[in-house]
């Protein structure tokens, strides 16, 4: 699979509640799904036509740790990693 090009996706973190996806152009398909360190799906999230909007993620629930979120749409696929504190 491609990866998707950087200029699709923009992600932050707003606070320690909520990741933030930001995409940028228009995409038929949105995946994104959050895994832990043991590699564990712990939220899936499926989206059709999304187009400059954000997407919230709330982590307040999860431990403190390192987490990957994978997104993927129809221009390819990519993983954040990141850590809550």
């Amino acid at each position: 699979s491609k990866n998707i090009p950087d200029e699709y996706l923009k992600y932050f973190t707003l606070s320690k509640k909520d990741l933030q996806i930001e995409i940028l152009k228009m995409t038929d398909h949105f995946t994104d799904e959050l895994f832990d360190i043991s590699g564990k799906k712990l939220i899936a999230n499926n989206e059709e036509s999304f187009n400059n909007k954000t997407l919230e993620i709330h982590i307040s629930g999860l431990n403190t740790g390192v987490y990957f979120l994978r997104v993927a749409t129809n221009l390819g696929d990519t993983t954040l990693k990141f850590i809550k504190k």
